[in-house]
């Protein structure tokens, strides 16, 4: 079911990029970006433990910001650039778990194969590294991408737009012309920021009351891509695919 979808995108012949987020929107490696945190901080003496609440709270940040946040709750255990560096070695051990989200693998393969009109791209604030991990196992998701702009070609971080006007410029579009998916309100501050349109799927772990103050600036915002609300040909709204619409945010 499609939640907070009261906003007409009056997308028809206007949307010829898509930019994907790539962490909690199409690959599920949160929780093990959780695990990674975790290990890397008891290594350390640390004696508290990094939540999945905590976490909500750092999603599409640049290491050098999120790190600080969590040293910030847990006590300088180690440098930012130290936690930075060993969570990546760390996630790294994890990665072969990771899967695509619900619905992820199987739209950005309609979205090619179909020919939607728009090209597709992946800005990401994990670095060039830690992406290139990422991909083994998922290398169909990723050729489909005409672009890759990670969190290291960028000065500013999400909430800020460079990753995104980066991105835009790769596919030699004006911010306009692009559409975001992210999961996080970071990601989604940095779109709208950008000029840019924005569905949100948010982490399963928030509740609707969440949802409803990290995710108000989103156009729409869907539990899963399965719920993909556009025709592919040429982005108008699916109104049947959604019951409708309506405005708010439901309890489901």
């Amino acid at each position: 079911m499609l939640r907070g979808a009261g906003k007409g995108l009056g997308l028809k012949n206007t949307i010829r990029g898509i930019i994907f987020d790539l962490d909690g929107t199409l690959l599920d490696t949160e929780f093990l970006s959780i695990k990674a945190i975790n290990t890397v901080l008891a290594a350390h003496g640390g004696t508290g433990s990094w939540s999945v609440s905590d976490h909500l709270g750092i999603i599409g940040m640049k290491g050098a910001d999120w790190t600080r946040k969590v040293l910030a709750k847990v006590g300088d255990l180690l440098p930012p650039l130290d936690l930075e560096r060993e969570w990546e070695r760390t996630l790294g051990t994890l990665l072969h778990e990771a899967a695509p989200l619900p619905g992820a693998a199987e739209l950005v393969a309609r979205l090619g194969a179909q020919g939607c009109g728009a090209a597709l791209a992946i800005a990401t604030s994990s670095n060039a590294s830690a992406v290139a991990q990422k991909r083994i196992g998922h290398e169909d998701m990723f050729d489909a991408m005409a672009s890759i702009t990670t969190g290291n070609e960028v000065q500013n971080g999400k909430p800020a737009p460079d990753i995104f006007l980066l991105a835009a410029q790769r596919l030699n579009l004006p911010p306009a012309a692009c559409l975001v998916v992210e999961d996080s309100p970071a990601g989604v501050s940095a779109a709208k920021a950008a000029g840019m349109r924005v569905v949100a799927v948010p982490h399963a772990a928030m509740v609707p009351a969440q949802v409803a103050s990290s995710f108000a600036d989103a156009d729409l915002v869907l539990q899963t891509l399965s719920e993909w609300p556009f025709e592919d040909d040429a982005f108008q709204w699916n109104a049947a695919s959604v019951g409708g619409g309506g405005s708010g945010v439901d309890g489901s």
